[in-house]
């Protein structure tokens, strides 16, 4: 198969357990590949010569202010652009039926999904709602990520999104320890995103696309429950109602730690904050969180 006219782009940061089948996905795929690191310390980027010389260092804000400047800066020779994370890869079908959807997509075209494999401890995770496509293509002049610490969004200008039938694979070869301090981090970042300004281009309308039916019902149905019962609540629905229970033991512990901990953690943290937050003594009463 001949190069795709694209340029790839995949954000690093200490991922020497990942990238090397992430980057040997794209090898003779696409005609170009870059890498973006904020300051890796182990082997991430001896592995990454090896595949390209195309390697940009910028320090890390978050991902959303990564991509853009990634995309804004870079000298990309195509209007196309991929992206892959370090801990994802493309299959070979996925690449067969992207090459031929590629010389029949049109002018009208601005976006490409992508169902998502999602492995955890070497096995599939089939059930609670986590095969699902992810925008990995899309025209940079036609698409950007909304300004946000966490669950960041692509804004498209106008076109159409296609979506592939054969998926890619993401896979984290670093291990459950380092899983669960991604995870301390994303529960971070999540306050931040609910209690900070905000940057959303996509408002919520449980009658909109996708994410804005996603954002609709997270706003206006899971923040409205009580903290530290919707952990519970969301947990249920995940295992009982979308059948996680079917992905056998690996498949508890991951809707466990990812849909009752990750959640419970983030409801702590924000407790923490509503408790800690400063006594407005002229109103007699607590400043309001956003």
């Amino acid at each position: 198969m001949k190069p795709l006219p694209l340029s790839a782009i995949v954000l690093t940061y200490n991922e020497e357990a990942n990238i090397e089948e992430c980057l040997q996905s794209l090898a003779g795929r696409v005609d170009e590949i870059f890498v973006v690191d904020s300051g890796s310390t182990d082997g991430t980027l001896a592995i990454a010569r090896r595949y390209t010389s195309h390697i940009a260092e910028h320090p890390f804000r978050n991902w959303a202010d990564q991509f853009n400047w990634a995309a804004d800066t870079l000298p990309l020779k195509h209007q196309w652009i991929m992206r892959l994370d370090a801990d994802e890869r493309m299959t070979p079908d996925a690449w067969r039926e992207l090459g031929d959807l590629w010389p029949n997509l049109g002018e009208d075209a601005s976006g490409i999904a992508i169902m998502k494999e999602f492995y955890f401890m070497g096995r599939v995770m089939r059930h609670g709602g986590h095969f699902l496509p992810w925008i990995r293509l899309w025209r940079r002049d036609r698409a950007h990520f909304e300004e946000r610490p966490m669950d960041e969004h692509l804004i498209f200008s106008s076109g159409r999104v296609t979506t592939l039938k054969h998926p890619f694979r993401e896979e984290d070869r670093k291990g459950f320890r380092a899983w669960l301090t991604k995870h301390v981090t994303y529960a971070e970042r999540e306050v931040q995103a609910l209690t900070g300004p905000g940057g959303d281009l996509v408002a919520p309308d449980l009658k909109g696309s996708a994410v804005a039916r996603k954002k609709w019902l997270k706003q206006n149905v899971y923040q409205k429950l009580p903290l530290f019962v919707r952990p519970f609540l969301y947990f249920f629905y995940r295992y009982v109602v979308q059948r996680g229970f079917l992905d056998g033991k690996e498949g508890f512990i991951f809707h466990f730690f990812q849909g009752l901990w990750y959640r419970m953690l983030v409801d702590v943290k924000l407790y923490e904050l509503r408790k800690n937050r400063p006594f407005d003594k002229a109103q007699g009463k607590e400043s309001t969180l956003r």
